[in-house]
């Protein structure tokens, strides 16, 4: 009579939590995940040895007692932002994931769900932000001989397109890119695979490039992701109704950030579509070469950049940077510019005023980006107030001025009255 055969024994990786663990890892492979277990984020297996590696903590394992004891390291919930941040430099992407119910009235094991995924691009922590640069995401479609082209910015809902077509479309896009200077890419995962010219222009990039399933790019994908997320019709009132591949760039975006967002995108709500003929073609050559934004050291310091920017405030910085790395070469927009330049050179006192108003105002684009995500702190809404508080007067004050091209901004003003009531 044989013996009954002895049942395998119960290894940690089998508990109710763990299966819970493996069974959220499994929607996100590349991503470090964050599990939270009371004042705790805890890291386990492959993504604890990178973490703890990364991040200088110490690699214990969990119940070192049993069979195949489970590798683990974890954090404090509420330093996670520091901790994110150095996972973030490094090149990782991670994926929170909270309890969604109170372990007080949980009927067995808590419920769990990754809430978001932060990545290079997607960041909105103000400490891992430069205030007088645009944290921008981008998107490239590749084609027969032309590119796709978007770009994001997550934090103050910027979303533009284009395409770039003929034979130098390659040395267009490098520098466009250099001079948007993104903290991601994506790109399909073919792009990356491939031995063609596609590799060798991602090759010349030295930025975060990661690629994407290829049906994220494809067209009536990217097409109803856009259709969907601006509730219109069609695309014409973006302009690029007609632009097919500057579509599938800019949808294979909106998918992106919906998946790492989580939430409702209400400020993007947006879509322009740019022209690099719009301004004045610098290449990466010109702009090194004569140290527009950076000086030969790689710094902002020193640049023509850091000498014309007295700006009070981060939307400024922004802007002027804009300006300065795409120069116009219309003459009607040129003059309206220099207008009301000249307004505030003739009139110091003018100028003075309007700034003294300004440095009261926070980054409002961030702000509102952080609130719109549910992101937003008691701090952030106080802000929002304090900045909204100096609208009727910085109002009165332009509608002092004579320049002509200043009407379009005053004519249109709302004070937001009812919302700093609010």
């Amino acid at each position: 009579m044989s013996k009954p055969a002895k049942s395998a024994p119960v290894t940690e990786e089998d508990t109710p939590m763990m299966r819970q663990y493996h069974s959220i890892k499994k929607d996100y492979p590349k991503a470090i995940l964050f599990y939270r277990m009371g004042d705790f984020y805890e890291m386990f297996n492959e993504d604890a040895k990178t973490a703890s590696a990364i991040l200088d903590i110490a690699l214990t394992s969990r119940n070192k007692n049993k069979l195949n004891p489970t590798p683990m390291c974890g954090i404090p919930y509420h330093s996670a932002p520091n901790y994110i941040a150095k996972l973030i430099k490094s090149g990782e992407k991670v994926a929170i994931c909270e309890q969604t119910e109170d372990p007080k009235f949980a009927k067995g094991l808590v419920k769990r769900e990754v809430v978001r995924v932060v990545t290079p691009g997607t960041v909105l922590d103000d400490n891992m932000l430069d205030p007088k640069n645009n944290q921008f995401l981008v998107s490239i479609y590749f084609y027969q001989d032309g590119v796709g082209f978007a770009l994001v910015d997550l934090t103050t809902g910027l979303f533009q397109t284009t395409e770039f077509n003929g034979e130098n479309f390659g040395t267009l896009l490098v520098d466009e890119i250099n001079k948007l200077e993104p903290t991601e890419v994506i790109v399909p995962e073919s792009a990356l695979n491939s031995d063609d010219h596609r590799k060798k222009l991602l090759n010349d990039m030295q930025f975060p490039i990661y690629g994407r399933e290829e049906w994220t790019f494809g067209q009536s994908q990217s097409r109803r992701s856009l259709l969907e997320h601006f509730k219109t019709q069609s695309l014409e009132g973006f302009g690029c109704e007609n632009l097919q591949k500057a579509a599938i760039a800019a949808g294979a975006l909106i998918q992106y950030l919906q998946e790492t967002q989580k939430t409702a995108l209400s400020h993007i709500n947006a879509l322009s579509t740019f022209n690099i003929n719009s301004y004045m073609m610098l290449d990466q050559a010109t702009t090194k070469s004569l140290e527009l934004a950076q000086a030969s050291d790689g710094s902002r310091k020193n640049s023509l950049l850091a000498l014309l920017d007295l700006s009070n405030t981060p939307l400024g910085a922004r802007r002027i940077k804009d300006w300065l790395l795409k120069p116009l070469i219309r003459l009607p927009e040129i003059q309206e510019r220099l207008e009301i330049v000249q307004e505030f050179k003739n009139d110091p006192l003018q100028r003075n005023a309007v700034r003294e108003q300004l440095k009261k105002i926070n980054d409002l684009e961030r702000l509102l980006g952080r609130i719109s995500l549910s992101m937003g702190s008691p701090r952030d809404l106080a802000a929002l107030k304090s900045s909204i508080q100096t609208f009727p007067a910085i109002k009165d004050l332009l509608d002092r001025c004579q320049a002509q091209a200043l009407k379009k901004y005053t004519s249109c003003w709302d004070n937001l009255e009812s919302v700093f009531q609010r």
